[in-house]
């Protein structure tokens, strides 16, 4: 069942797009190793001119643990802040 935490792990991903230009995981082929990786918690890998509040909110948004995660709130108050 999808929940907002998926919505936001997905905007967390549309962040890593954002701020390297580059689809995650661009490099690797998509298939069942990739979707293994990520479930034992591989996440993209992000430019270092990254800018620390980004990059930290970028991370809460891949929390494993779904209930961790920003709400859609949240982000919004926390992504205007920046």
């Amino acid at each position: 069942e999808f929940t907002e935490a998926a919505d936001i792990y997905g905007f967390g991903m549309i962040m890593s797009e954002l701020i390297s230009g580059e689809p995650p995981f661009f490099d690797r082929k998509y298939d069942e190793n990739l979707a293994l990786a990520i479930c034992y918690g591989q996440r993209p890998q992000f430019p270092e001119y990254t800018p620390e509040p980004y990059a930290k909110l970028m991370k809460r948004c891949w929390d494993p643990i779904p209930t961790n995660r920003p709400t859609a709130k949240e982000l919004n108050s926390q992504l205007t802040d920046l």
